[in-house]
């Protein structure tokens, strides 16, 4: 067990002030890293839901290329011959 007279009383002092000190700020460092991780998350739900949109237009776009090609790639009806007279 250490002597209360082998201790500065400044070093306990800073000691009980870093202690403080740390105690008191633990709270905002906490909601500023939820902040933090909130903001990154948005922003990944953001990306996502920005690639997922312009995936679907470009299944939306192939689609209808798709639906042309048919349409062009389908012959048109001969008519008949006339008939001999």
């Amino acid at each position: 067990m250490i002597d209360d007279s082998t201790v500065n009383s400044q070093i306990v002092d800073a000691v009980s002030s870093i202690v403080t000190l740390t105690t008191g700020q633990a709270p905002a460092q906490a909601l500023g890293m939820l902040d933090a991780v909130m903001l990154e998350t948005l922003g990944m739900a953001m990306h996502n839901a920005v690639n997922r949109q312009q995936g679907a237009g470009m299944i939306n776009a192939a689609a209808i290329t798709a639906a042309c090609a048919k349409m062009i790639s389908a012959p048109f009806p001969v008519p008949p011959p006339p008939p001999p007279a």
